[in-house]
């Protein structure tokens, strides 16, 4: 990612011919035999958004800040590891990581507009979008919000980790169930 800090990608989203990419957390260097050399870690939470009409030829598509390039969309420290999920719906672009919950409006997709974040209960695992519901799971269990007509997002339930009989690390919305691990 440009530089010589452990950048490690966490996630991805995609919309149409955008990919909207995120760092975060860590990696393991290996030696030839497969022995743990280090685990690189990093708190830095970045976004890049990347043009991938042409696969074969993926540009990234860079931001103007008072008149200089930025390759990154967000730079960020979020603890304890940058961010950990990316998930597209619609016209709403969400980031997780942290206790923090970011939401960007995508109108217009290759410049992603920041809107108001949401700080969450605890440490964010995971997110998954649905029928204008946004679902976040972590070290507090799962919350459940509903995005309103102007794009805010309203709390319609927590479910604790005592009553779900543990944290939640992943999510996924499949035919109209949501799915936790």
């Amino acid at each position: 990612l440009g530089d010589a800090r452990p950048s490690p990608i966490s996630a991805m989203a995609r919309k149409d011919q955008l990919l909207y990419v995120v760092t975060g957390g860590g990696y393991d260097v290996q030696d030839r035999d497969g022995r743990l050399l280090e685990q690189p870690r990093t708190n830095r939470a970045q976004m890049l958004v990347v043009d991938i009409s042409d696969p074969v030829r993926p540009q990234l598509i860079k931001r103007t800040v008072a008149g200089r390039e930025e390759q990154f969309h967000l730079d960020t420290s979020l603890s304890p590891d940058g961010f950990r999920d990316a998930q597209v719906a619609g016209a709403d672009l969400f980031l997780a990581g942290g206790n923090v919950l970011y939401h960007f409006d995508l109108t217009l997709p290759a410049e992603p507009f920041r809107l108001p974040d949401t700080i969450l209960p605890g440490t964010v695992s995971a997110i998954a979008v649905d029928r204008g519901l946004v679902y976040a799971s972590g070290d507090f269990g799962l919350v459940i919000y509903q995005i309103q007509p102007d794009r805010s997002l309203k709390a319609l339930r927590t479910l604790s980790t005592a009553s779900l009989g543990g944290a939640l690390g992943q999510l996924s919305v499949a035919a109209r169930s949501l799915w936790a691990l």
